[in-house]
């Protein structure tokens, strides 16, 4: 996956430290008290990563988030809806 966002930043390893950083800071300074279920985290957080990146970039950091999703409900222990 990170090839896949290495691409998509167009093999601008610095633009993939900026994105990389930027949805870390925005998840770890996230509120989880707020937030009922993974799938109104997704929603805010999709809704976040389109205004700050290109679609490109946006779906393939959802994919990731996606595929790590049963880890963050663990985690969390956020009911899935």
């Amino acid at each position: 996956m990170q090839t896949e966002l290495l691409e998509a930043c167009e093999w601008d390893e610095e633009e993939l430290e900026l994105v990389m950083q930027s949805t870390a800071d925005y998840l770890n300074n996230y509120d989880l008290n707020n937030h009922g279920s993974w799938h109104e985290i997704r929603v805010e957080f999709e809704s976040h990563l389109q205004h700050e990146f290109d679609k490109q970039i946006s779906d393939i950091i959802i994919n990731i988030f996606e595929l790590r999703k049963n880890e963050f409900i663990k985690l969390t222990e956020l009911p899935e809806q």
